[in-house]
């Protein structure tokens, strides 16, 4: 079974190499929420920001400079070790297989989304 940073990297690296697939709404909606933890929220919410101010094509290096701006969120992207994080989701991720990974991430939040309701 795939663990969730495995699901997470695919997704991260997929959407580095070809933001465009944010524009896709007919087929892929992704949010911050679909990510557990406070890093990968916030790492996709400046992915989003960045294709949403023109970049389809996004490097670690936008990323990080991106967030030299914002003291607070870049301390935790060293905390978090984001560059090796980021470096990870590039090199393990194929756009083949962005499909696949997408639906592991949907199924693995329908299913968050139950056990909390059943509780």
């Amino acid at each position: 079974m795939l663990d969730e940073k495995n699901i997470t990297l695919q997704i991260f690296g997929n959407l580095l190499k070809n933001s465009s697939i944010l524009d896709r709404t007919d087929k892929y909606f992704l949010t911050a929420n679909n990510f557990s933890s406070s890093f990968e929220r916030r790492l996709f919410a400046i992915i989003l920001t960045l294709h949403s101010q023109g970049a389809r094509s996004i490097g670690i290096n936008d990323i990080e400079n991106y967030l030299k701006d914002i003291p607070s969120t870049y301390a935790v992207w060293e905390k978090e070790h984001g560059l090796d994080y980021l470096q990870d989701a590039e090199d393990l991720s194929d756009e083949g297989n962005f499909d696949y990974y997408y639906n592991k991430l949907t199924y693995r939040n329908s299913m968050r989304s139950y056990n909390r309701l059943t509780k």
